[in-house]
């Protein structure tokens, strides 16, 4: 199901990750099931349901590093910057190469060459983060 949410076929990720959801009872498989299904919804511009799911995946796993990433996303677009960057540095000090978050902490810093630059390398290591190219229009118009 992630593959889904990788390929950009948000609609379909959150459809099978709901079916996942409604069938699995297990903390560990959950955890990783709504976080997805919140990056498919952010990736949908429905970040107030994002919340929900992000807030829900932690709930289930506390320390679950993708999880604050995800949510760090989903609370910069809602323009909730305090909580965007305190998850943000959350999930950096558990993953500090993340070049996710390195690129949406410099975002939220208002560093938008530290975001482009960022982002341009995730893309050059994995060219199928396709994710990210809306991101780097959104850094591009950043006032320092």
């Amino acid at each position: 199901m992630a593959p889904l949410v990788a390929l950009g076929r948000n609609d379909q990720a959150i459809e099978a990750h709901g079916k996942a959801i409604a069938l699995s009872r297990d903390p560990e498989l959950l955890g990783p099931l709504y976080n997805n299904r919140a990056w498919a919804k952010l990736m949908l511009g429905r970040a107030d349901e994002a919340l929900v799911d992000a807030d829900k995946a932690l709930e289930l796993q506390p320390n679950m590093s993708n999880a604050l990433g995800t949510r760090c996303w989903i609370h910069y677009d809602l323009r909730h910057v305090v909580e965007a960057e305190r998850d943000c540095r959350a999930s950096l000090a558990a993953r500090p190469d993340s070049l996710y978050d390195q690129g949406m902490l410099a975002l939220i810093l208002k560093d938008s060459k530290g975001a482009i630059a960022a982002w341009t390398k995730k893309l050059e290591q994995e060219p199928g983060a396709t994710e990210l190219i809306p991101w780097l229009e959104r850094a591009k118009h950043v006032q320092p």
